[in-house]
Formats: structure tokens, C-alpha cells, sequence
């Protein structure tokens, strides 16, 4: 029974390490931040058809451009680095067993005596 709760504390650890060493190697990438207009409220769009927007409105919709195009950035980035991230948490996992194995085998007294 201890010798299951210690190898439950290792895997812990294990992870734990990996985790947090990925995250301070390589962080995630940042998310744009949304635009914040502090000219008060405005219509973003003409309440007529016929009527041409205002510069507020102008710049409303070039914001709204840029953050849409900053959002598909962050997004492809984002499943950039969650394949990275799984390909490093793969490896680190089977360079464990690996070596879990390895100890154990290791550690094992002789039966050719």
C-alpha cells in the first residue's frame, strides 16, 4: 500500500514539474484585447441606410477589423501551441515510463543465483 502511494506522489510530482516547467519555457499566446471606445455611447452603425457613418462609426469598424483579424491570429496560435504543448506532455510521459521501467527492472534483486 505505500509502495502505491508513493508511486502516486512521483506521477504527481511528475506532472506537476512538467506542467509548470511548460508553462515557464513556453507560456501561451496572449488574447487581443477587445476595443474600448471611451467617447461616450454612439450608434457603431448608421440608424439610416442612406446616411454615410460617422468617424466614430469609421473608427468603430476599423477596430472591429483589426480584433477579428488579431482573434483568428490568437486562435491559430493558440492550436499551435496546444499541439506543442501535447506533443512535449506525450514525450515527457513516455520518457517516464521509460525510465520507471528502467529503475524498476534496476532494483529488482537477481533470480540467477
Amino acid at each position: 500500500m505505500l509502495k502505491l502511494l508513493y508511486a502516486g506522489a512521483v506521477a504527481t510530482l511528475i506532472v506537476l514539474f512538467v506542467a509548470f516547467g511548460i508553462r515557464t519555457v513556453y507560456g501561451p499566446p496572449e488574447m487581443p484585447e477587445f476595443p474600448q471606445f471611451s467617447k461616450g455611447s454612439f450608434q457603431p452603425f448608421p440608424t439610416n441606410p442612406n446616411d454615410p457613418p460617422t468617424p466614430e462609426q469609421l473608427e468603430y469598424q476599423e477596430a472591429q477589423e483589426r480584433y477579428q483579424e488579431a482573434s483568428r491570429l490568437y486562435e491559430d496560435d493558440l492550436k499551435r501551441y496546444h499541439s506543442v504543448v501535447l506533443g512535449l506532455c506525450t514525450l515527457f510521459g513516455v520518457l517516464s515510463v521509460a525510465g520507471g521501467i528502467v529503475l524498476n527492472r534496476a532494483s529488482m534483486p537477481c533470480a540467477s543465483a
